[in-house]
């Protein structure tokens, strides 16, 4: 995880429950493709999923993409991961592009307008 998450390209935030890690946040706050903020990866550990930890985790980035003056935030979704697109989809992301990814796999891309 030191080698994906922890770089000087992304920012990434561990969410812990009392003293329990339970998951990590990665995101970009300028994408250099788009220029748009981008959340790379919310993950909550299986043990802890179903318990609105994942909702609350990307209402605080939320709130703090809000501070900072952005005005939307994107997310990019493997396309066959229908548990994850039903996620944000509940949480407002709404469908504006589909692309290829690396090793041939295709992703739609997701986006929500806040503030």
């Amino acid at each position: 995880m030191e080698k994906e998450f922890l770089n000087p390209k992304t920012i990434s935030a561990f969410i812990k429950l009392d003293d329990t890690y339970i998951g990590v946040m990665d995101y970009v706050l300028e994408n250099p493709n788009d220029h748009f903020p981008w959340l790379g990866l919310l993950m909550i550990h299986a043990d802890y999923q179903g318990y609105g930890f994942g909702a609350q985790a990307y209402a605080h980035f939320e709130n703090e993409m809000d501070k900072r003056g952005l005005d939307r935030v994107r997310i990019g979704l493997i396309k066959e991961n229908t548990k994850a697109r039903h996620f944000w989809e509940l949480l407002g992301f709404r469908y504006y592009n589909t692309a290829d990814w690396e090793k041939g796999r295709v992703i739609f891309c997701y986006e929500k307008f806040i503030g």
